[in-house]
């Protein structure tokens, strides 16, 4: 009972604290004014690279899954060999 009172209290005091007010919003918006926007041709360039990237990835992910579906589907059943031996 002595701990519950103990956080009683200190559940009071902390809800009579007051939170400091600190404004950043000048130095956040000093430092994205700072920022300088990418050349026009750089962005396009980093963009073809990215869409490149991506259209590997598909590729890649396409030719795995087509090359492992048939073992998927002989491997999730649990009678699985059971009834391929019976489809003689």
């Amino acid at each position: 009972m002595k701990n519950e009172q103990l956080l009683n209290k200190l559940a009071k005091q902390a809800r009579r604290e007051q939170t400091p007010s600190i404004d950043v919003t000048d130095d956040v918006m000093a430092a994205i004014a700072a920022r300088t926007a990418p050349v026009n041709g750089d962005s396009q360039l980093a963009l073809s690279a990215l869409a490149w990237t991506a259209g590997v990835a598909v590729a890649i992910t396409l030719v795995v899954t087509l090359l492992t579906m048939p073992l998927w589907r002989t491997a999730t059943g649990p009678a699985t060999e059971i009834l391929i031996a019976m489809q003689i």
